[in-house]
């Protein structure tokens, strides 16, 4: 493994993953990783990194007449923190509202509902809903822990929150801290991230720019 030659005007590189950093103060933290369930988890020096467990979505009550269910309720890639909205319109209806307020497709009872920010299916029972009956969704957001990038898990885990600094086994059932590159401005070698497993290039492609969004220049070794 080299590692850069600092000539006292910049910092030294951590190692081949990463040419250069504004400072390792400013570039690099602590974080913590999310235990392993039901084995260690091996994350490798140069792992993209999502947030798992960073967003949650809890389903409220019925407001208003009718006795239906909620099921299937879940995130979705393009989750919004806030509350949505479902209002019905009739008896088997309903309009749906982001949390900025925006009309999103309209839905109805006894089918799967995915707008793609959240899912759920409503049920209807046997008291028939009415038009002006609510139930809200909730998106929250809390820290998370880190985890390997996961293209189809939408809590967080899809979204780029860091690199791993540091090759780390998390163990099974604890979590663990290691080094991470949480931002830039940074310079660091595509040849040495891990992305997900199976990833396109247009998945790369696109989590460079998520990278890119967080001050880090990726460039290929010459």
């Amino acid at each position: 493994m080299s590692l850069m030659v600092s000539t006292g005007a910049e910092p030294k590189a951590l190692s081949e993953l990463l040419k250069w950093e504004v400072h390792p103060q400013y570039v690099r933290e602590t974080g913590t990783y999310q235990a392993g369930s039901g084995a260690a988890v091996e994350i490798a020096l140069g792992t993209v990194l999502g947030l798992a467990a960073m967003l949650t979505i809890t389903a409220g009550a019925v407001v208003g007449t009718g006795n239906g269910t909620v099921s299937g309720t879940a995130l979705k890639a393009n989750a919004q923190v806030g509350v949505y909205d479902v209002e019905f319109t009739g008896a088997t209806t309903f309009a749906v509202y982001d949390p900025l307020g925006n009309r999103l497709a309209d839905g109805a009872t006894g089918a799967a509902y995915d707008n793609g920010q959240i899912a759920f299916t409503i049920t209807a029972g046997g008291t028939a809903f009415e038009a002006g009956t609510s139930i809200s969704f909730t998106v929250a957001k809390s820290d998370g822990e880190l985890t390997p990038l996961d293209l189809d898990t939408f809590d967080g885990s899809h979204r780029v929150a860091a690199v791993a600094g540091k090759a780390i086994t998390v163990p099974d059932g604890s979590t663990a801290t290691g080094l991470v590159l949480k931002r830039g401005p940074a310079r660091i070698v595509r040849n040495h991230l891990v992305y997900p497993s199976g990833a396109t290039d247009a998945q790369k492609a696109a989590i460079e720019a998520e990278l890119t969004a967080l001050g880090f220049l990726v460039e290929t070794a010459v």
